[in-house]
């Protein structure tokens, strides 16, 4: 059934085995604002064993016109750098060619799986909403994520448990997910993966209040336009900004590179930040009934911190343990720098922390009075 909105398109696919009484719904959604992705919502009823066979159920994608894998593909690693893979092979090294070759090439996936054609700069990108194990090019040119399992005996994997979850009422749980596929041509697109993962793993919250009335005494909402900007404000490459407020005119601020090795051709590489720059745009949006300042106006204490944010990296790295052995020497542990005034680089997926002390200075209050 195919339905056409104002904003999206919906497929939508029913089917059900008449054997097994396996049955499941796929909605398959396109539109302008999806970002270049294609979502596929996979409902799945109870998978039965009522032949008291276990069954593995999976989602798999298949590509047309002879798309050529070279039995090679990527899994991401904890949601972090993506991994190359390649089907009966580790390191370069042929695996031993037992039964099990689906189990072999299976690994696990918790953001995203891809493959190539190299000979015409294709790449297929498919990203889930939980950790799945998956594979490619099991059977050629296709993508395949496990969403569920249900056996009827122990599968030895030292669990002594039979993975069969049920109900309160004793009935097999319905299993739904998200996914979202990409395919683009390498030499003209680039990968969007990394913003979409951010999206996923941080989805817009919604909050809700029941007998609310908006009267003259309460302050108007104010719509800042600051995540539409940071590209621009002393940042360059594809970087996400989270700032934590600790006290008056002190914040935290953390910086994240998303761009991943796998995707440098595609999507850029490293990344850099102007943290001063990006303190004063900052300022300002949090000011807005105020003049905009300029650099010169305040102070700024600035200070990186570790991932935590609970200790100056500095200090961190002068009483962090240093572990040497015979004809070592000495043991030194060190950070990156600053690549100019207040200017730092991340290299592919870093998160760099910075505490940010506002100080208004003599001069950049008087300039702030008189505007």
């Amino acid at each position: 059934m195919f339905e056409h909105g104002q904003f999206i398109d919906q497929w939508t696919i029913k089917f059900i085995d008449p054997k097994t009484k396996m049955a499941g719904t796929i909605r398959v959604r396109w539109s302008a604002l999806f970002d270049e992705f294609i979502e596929f919502e996979v409902s799945l009823a109870e998978v039965p064993i009522a032949d008291y066979q276990g069954r593995d159920v999976i989602v798999n994608w298949h590509m047309f016109d002879d798309f050529d894998t070279n039995s090679t593909f990527w899994t991401d690693s904890n949601g972090l750098e993506m991994q190359e893979r390649h089907i009966d092979q580790t390191n370069g090294f042929k695996r031993n060619m037992g039964v099990n070759k689906i189990g072999r090439n299976y690994y696990p996936v918790d953001s995203a799986i891809a493959m190539r054609d190299t000979k015409k700069n294709m790449q297929v990108t498919v990203m889930n909403d939980r950790a799945q194990g998956g594979s490619a090019d099991l059977a050629k040119a296709s993508i395949e994520l496990m969403q569920q399992r249900r056996l009827t005996q122990d599968d030895n994997q030292m669990v002594f448990e039979i993975l069969n979850e049920t109900d309160t009422s004793g009935n097999g749980f319905k299993s739904n997910a998200l996914y979202y596929m990409q395919i683009f041509d390498m030499a003209t697109g680039q990968s969007k993966q990394r913003e979409q993962q951010i999206r996923i793993d941080q989805p817009l919250q919604y909050f809700f209040t029941f007998g609310y009335s908006e009267t003259e005494a309460q302050p108007k909402p104010y719509s800042s336009n600051y995540g539409s900007t940071i590209s621009g404000d002393g940042v360059t490459g594809s970087v996400a900004c989270h700032a934590f407020p600790l006290e008056k005119n002190k914040v935290l601020v953390r910086f994240t590179n998303l761009a991943d090795k796998f995707d440098s051709k595609t999507a850029g590489g490293k990344a850099s930040v102007n943290v001063e720059q990006w303190a004063v745009e900052f300022y300002n949006d949090a000011n807005p009934q105020q003049a905009p300042i300029k650099a010169g106006d305040l102070n700024f204490s600035i200070e990186e911190t570790t991932l935590s944010g609970n200790q100056p990296m500095a200090q961190m790295l002068e009483k962090k343990a240093k572990f040497t052995g015979v004809g070592d020497g000495a043991a030194s542990a060190s950070a990156p720098g600053a690549d100019g005034p207040n200017s730092y680089s991340l290299d592919h997926q870093r998160i760099r922390s910075f505490l940010i002390n506002f100080v208004p200075t003599e001069a950049g209050l008087s300039a702030v009075d008189k505007r």
